[in-house]
């Protein structure tokens, strides 16, 4: 089975409106991939159209759990498949809740969702063939380590950038194809029903050793290490970018530490001078007191401290011949 072809380059140097075109084809791509594989259109199935309804991880779990009643499998491994279900749900929430992204009308929410319909699928087939459960349990393992880490991502709210967002959604489509071809290796085995094959023991083996489907688990894997290297790269440009504002903020302290001991300098010697004509000032005011009278001040003081007629009488008049006109002077 063939996958759309994507590089780095490809996403990851377009802004968002291309990249949202690029992962849009991806999801297109993948569903009639699927449909070719396995005769099926998954967004027509009723398991689907139950699952778009779900507003949770745990309400997609119940679906998938109630969808047959006959599902061994859930039952035996339901901790291994919610941990698969729940970061598919939490990238397909992500992407939507950042605007549509990725056209989430037509894209995000019906390529996350349409993966737990596939699952379900596949889950509903393996369940008629075999009772032996250890394909699943390695099957699951496998998965689970891809979107263990993106679940990490995800529950700590990273911010993903073009280049790991296009690998996690190239690691969804490719998810897509291995249920498809899983389906599919399933489903030839019941439409063979041979007495020998089907429930036989070594039925698990055989699943995982096909060609197709250990091309599209290594495909899976090849994913996994390119999400490494992208998240160690937006890691490195994390790094870089705080470096580069802890450097930033480290040359305006040193610059405002030195316009601090500027301040500190000019308010000494303003201080300085403050003392000196306060010093001044003191000092010429004890000089003024201690100063002996000058006569011509005094008199000068005197004569203008005086009212207009002041002693006229005394000068002006014939008051000493009056009677009784004795004055006493001193």
């Amino acid at each position: 089975m063939s996958t759309t072809p994507t590089t780095q380059s490809e996403l990851g140097g377009q802004d968002s409106s291309a990249s949202s075109s690029r992962f849009q084809e991806l999801w297109e791509g993948a569903f009639l991939e699927y449909k070719k594989v396995t005769g099926s259109d998954l967004l027509r199935s009723p398991l689907y159209n139950q699952i778009q309804k779900a507003e949770s991880s745990g309400k997609v779990a119940r679906i998938l759990k109630e969808h047959k009643s006959n599902f061994k499998a859930f039952r035996a491994h339901g901790e291994k498949i919610r941990a698969i279900i729940a970061p598919i749900f939490t990238l397909t929430k992500l992407f939507t809740d950042a605007g549509g992204e990725i056209a989430a009308a037509s894209s995000a929410v019906p390529g996350g969702k349409a993966i737990f319909a596939a699952f379900g699928v596949f889950l509903e087939a393996f369940d008629k063939v075999s009772e032996q459960y250890d394909a699943l349990e390695e099957l699951l393992s496998r998965l689970g380590g891809v979107l263990g880490r993106l679940d990490n991502h995800l529950q700590a709210r990273s911010v993903l950038n073009e280049q790991l967002k296009g690998v996690f959604v190239r690691a969804l489509v490719q998810l897509l194809n291995v249920f498809a071809i899983c389906t599919k290796y399933t489903k030839k085995q019941i439409s063979d029903r041979t007495a020998v094959f089907t429930r036989m023991k070594d039925y698990g083996r055989a699943l995982l050793g096909n060609k197709d489907v250990k091309d599209a688990l290594e495909k899976l894997d090849e994913l996994t290490k390119e999400e490494l290297l992208a998240t160690a790269a937006q890691t490195f440009d994390v790094v870089q970018g705080v470096a580069a504002k802890v450097e930033l903020v480290g040359g305006d302290v040193t610059e405002t530490k030195e316009n601090v001991k500027a301040v500190r300098s000019d308010l000494r010697g303003i201080g300085a001078k403050v003392l000196n004509l306060h010093l001044e000032s003191v000092e010429k005011d004890i000089r003024d007191w201690l100063a002996s009278p000058d006569p011509n001040q005094n008199h000068e003081e005197r004569r203008t401290s005086y009212l207009d007629g002041t002693c006229v009488w005394f000068f002006d008049h014939n008051w000493d011949r009056e009677e009784h006109s004795l004055v006493r002077m001193h």
